[in-house]
Formats: C-alpha cells, sequence, structure tokens
C-alpha cells in the first residue's frame, strides 16, 4: 500500500453543508480524475506558468496524456529540466444548481517515453486532492446593500458619528 495513498483511513467525512466543498478521499478523487476525459493541463513553459486543455487516460497512478503530433507540448515538456518536471492536471465535473459536482487537481512528475509512433507524455501521480461541491438553492434576495455616503460640496464623505468621537477620544 502507498504511504501517500489515504485511501484505508476511515475517519468520518461531515456531511456537505450548502455552498461548503467536502474533502474527497484520495480514492473518491482517483475515481472522479479516471470517470473525466479532458483536463487542463498547468506547467511551465520558458520559465512561465502555462495551461492547455489536453484529453488524458487514467491507469492506476499514472496519466497518458493523449497529445496531437505537432502540439508543441510534447516538446515543451521534454525540455523541463527534471526539477522543473512537476505539473498538476485539474478535472471537474461540475453541474448546475443544484446539482453541483466535483473538481480534482492531481499533481506529479511528468516523464515522455518513446513509442513506434512518437512520443507518449505520462503523469506518475504523487498527490491527488478533490472536492464534491453543492450548491445552495436559489432564495429570495436580500435585502439591499446600503448605498455609500453621499460626497460633501468638498468632493469629500462625511465622517461618521462614530468616526468623530474616537478622534475627540484621542485628542484627549
Amino acid at each position: 500500500m502507498n504511504a501517500d495513498d489515504p485511501s484505508h483511513r476511515t475517519e468520518p467525512v461531515p456531511a456537505p453543508e450548502p455552498d461548503r466543498p467536502m474533502v474527497l478521499s484520495w480514492r473518491q478523487a482517483m475515481d472522479r480524475l479516471a470517470s473525466a476525459r479532458v483536463g487542463r493541463l498547468v506547467f511551465t513553459e520558458r520559465g512561465l506558468p502555462a495551461v492547455r486543455v489536453v484529453r488524458y487516460r487514467l491507469r492506476g497512478g499514472t496519466v497518458r496524456l493523449d497529445l496531437e503530433d505537432g502540439a508543441g507540448l510534447t516538446a515543451a515538456l521534454r525540455e523541463a529540466p527534471p526539477y522543473d518536471g512537476v505539473v498538476a492536471l485539474h478535472a471537474d465535473g461540475l453541474g448546475e444548481p443544484p446539482d453541483g459536482g466535483w473538481e480534482v487537481t492531481a499533481v506529479g512528475m511528468v516523464r515522455t517515453v518513446e513509442t513506434g509512433g512518437g512520443a507518449a507524455v505520462l503523469i506518475d501521480v504523487r498527490h491527488v486532492s478533490g472536492h464534491r461541491i453543492t450548491f445552495r438553492p436559489p432564495g429570495p434576495p436580500g435585502p439591499p446593500s446600503p448605498s455609500p455616503p453621499a460626497r460633501t460640496a468638498a468632493g469629500t464623505r462625511p465622517e461618521r458619528p462614530e468616526q468623530d468621537a474616537r478622534r475627540h477620544l484621542r485628542a484627549v
């Protein structure tokens, strides 16, 4: 059993509150990641953060990116120095209220392997986190927010009485 894999833990998970995400276990997050086929790959390109939409497949703890030839991403990932070979893959299944959905981010080391038809890009997942998201059903509108105080002829806002009282106490 992988020491980083907390799926063996049996801690109780609290019921989600509306509009509050519920943390997914390692196994739940990996299952949801496996259920999606498109995600956003976050990596470093020429020293700057970059994000690309990619198709992928997950087998065990390894993500295989389905890249088209000439996408340039394979070359960018191959040129990354070993210490900079950390990437993230973010996927989600977000529905409309009240269904909610989920979001998962997997972080791992990227590597390219030569295949008969070119190169394959693999991500060895080291960390995964995810949340189940629920939405609060729309309710009646709340009270209108107070409008800011009007400006004086000099163009400044009049001070509130409590500010005058604090200023007076400091002077005493």
